[in-house]
């Protein structure tokens, strides 16, 4: 039996949350709850409606880290479309080449962006000025008939081997991830999670995703505290997060620079990737005093993740270098510390 699309899953999460007023984001000083982020996003859904939006139609998002963002990412969904992250970091050529290559027919901004039409028809949605009209829709949720086949997202690889290529992912694909974080993992969804990865990494749909789809809160930080390992450190102690979804050179940096002024007692989960992982002293220490569980990803953007090892217990018996472990959905009590150490 197929598993529900990830926006679906989200909306079961706010109907579950009727009356609680559970939050789904922190940002800065801004408190967004999961009825408050459902509403949002049904407005600007029925909006891209408006423009055709709709099943295997690529809506480009070009929006600054923000509740926005977010609420971007579930509009496109429930509108039945697919979502095409434009980093703000790119350079303008290669914004435009992804323009061109993935077909879009819509583009989200705020404020100001390039002149440069890519092509007649092509339209982009300033969700600023916008704003009054995306506010007149309707907060009801749009029926839009989505199948496990249709199209989520498209993402561009990084070109370090040639030309960036598409990525498309459909939502059976996305829908298995989530299904298999609240299998496998129960006990670290609906946590508090730092909302670290960019949205043109593949990582970023589990960490927004397996929180908002379980009841958790996004700590989204900004854009200096993201480049910041000190700043960082200190929003993860401050917003007492619970979970991290960071890379491996993301990781290790962080663990590098927490003290005892910005040390994570609240630590219960960390899941990382994007390169073999080595246990550094300062990661292991971490480690040792929060009792936080270590999860080591593999995967690729063609095929999101693949295998998976988990290390709990004593930190000290952990191997120096991390395995890769075992394919998703495969369960062994070999993927906790039972690899002797090579330190």
């Amino acid at each position: 039996m197929s598993q529900p699309c990830f926006h679906h899953s989200f909306e079961a999460q706010v109907l579950a949350d009727a009356g609680r007023s559970a939050v789904a984001i922190e940002f800065c000083d801004e408190i967004v709850t999961y009825r408050d982020l459902d509403a949002r996003a049904n407005r600007l859904a029925n909006y891209l409606i408006e423009l055709r939006a709709g099943p295997e139609v690529a809506v480009g998002v070009a929006v600054p880290r923000s509740p926005d963002l977010l609420v971007c990412l579930l509009a496109v969904a429930k509108a039945g479309a697919a979502y095409v992250p434009l980093d703000a970091g790119l350079p303008e050529e290669r914004r435009l080449a992804m323009i061109e290559n993935s077909g879009l027919a819509l583009l989200l901004v705020t404020g100001n962006v390039s002149e440069v039409m890519p092509r007649p028809g092509f339209v982009i949605v300033d969700l600023y000025a916008a704003g009054e009209e995306i506010g007149r829709q309707s907060d009801k949720r749009p029926k839009v008939p989505v199948c496990d086949r249709n199209l989520a997202y498209l993402l561009y690889t990084s070109g370090s081997t040639g030309e960036p290529k598409g990525t498309a992912m459909e939502h059976s694909a996305l829908a298995n991830l989530i299904a298999w974080h609240g299998a496998a993992h129960k006990a670290a969804c609906g946590l508090r999670t730092l909302q670290f990865c960019s949205i043109g990494f593949d990582f970023s749909f589990h960490e927004i995703f397996s929180t908002l789809c379980y009841g958790g809160t996004l700590i989204v930080p900004t854009e200096a505290q993201r480049e910041d390992p000190f700043l960082l450190a200190r929003l993860i102690r401050d917003r007492r997060v619970e979970k991290l979804f960071l890379p491996v050179s993301a990781l290790l940096q962080w663990a590098s620079v927490v003290d005892e002024r910005s040390f994570p007692d609240s630590l219960r989960h960390v899941i990382t990737t994007g390169e073999p992982l080595h246990i550094t002293p300062p990661l292991r220490e971490i480690f040792r005093r929060t009792g936080a569980q270590l999860h080591n990803h593999f995967g690729a953007t063609e095929f999101q993740d693949a295998a998976t090892l988990s290390l709990s217990g004593d930190p000290g018996q952990w191997p120096l270098q991390v395995p890769i472990g075992h394919p998703l959905g495969y369960r062994s009590p070999k993927s906790t510390s039972t690899v002797p150490t090579s330190d």
